[in-house]
């Protein structure tokens, strides 16, 4: 059983969907991958001209703590970033290039109800900014367990901040 179908994964989607939600009163559309180990969560899509619109790919991810502390913005500036497995990165640069379009990691901080969204790639999948990727020790899922990958950091002050009073 994939994590995401646990009671625990499932309140993860839910959150993902809202966070889709709240982005698509932007203007936005939202696809979903039909299945539930795709490498990438959404494709990205936008009206222009009464034509719908391929715009990007997105990893979207809902956090409410670094193990016993609550994610917040500040968290993420006072510890180096955010935490990403660069395998998301690297699946999400290939997804970029192959559909010419950006990818973007969309981050909802639950608990400080802001919406942080990184544009990782341009069009073509190259990198538009330098993060760190070391080998750490994280959490393996959200339904616990512990793994040492190769994990990247992305700087806050690379990311766009919407914030929300309510889903």
């Amino acid at each position: 059983m994939l994590d995401c179908q646990t009671p625990n994964g499932k309140k993860f989607i839910s959150h993902q969907l809202r966070t889709q939600r709240l982005l698509e009163k932007k203007g936005y559309k939202f696809f979903n991958m039909s299945s539930d180990s795709s490498k990438a969560d959404v494709l990205i899509a936008k009206d222009v001209d009464g034509l719908l619109v391929l715009c990007g790919v997105a990893e979207i991810k809902s956090r409410e703590m670094a193990g016993s502390v609550p994610l917040t913005v500040e968290y993420l500036r006072s510890n180096g970033g955010y935490l990403i497995t660069a395998d998301k990165l690297y699946y999400g640069a290939d997804a970029s290039s192959l559909f010419t379009v950006p990818f973007y990691l969309i981050v909802n901080l639950l608990i400080d109800k802001k919406i942080l969204i990184w544009k990782i790639t341009d069009d073509q999948g190259l990198y538009l900014f330098d993060f760190e990727t070391k080998n750490t020790s994280t959490q393996m899922t959200c339904n616990g367990g512990t793994i040492t990958r190769p994990n990247s950091f992305l700087p806050v002050d690379q990311a766009t901040v919407i914030e929300y009073e309510q889903y």
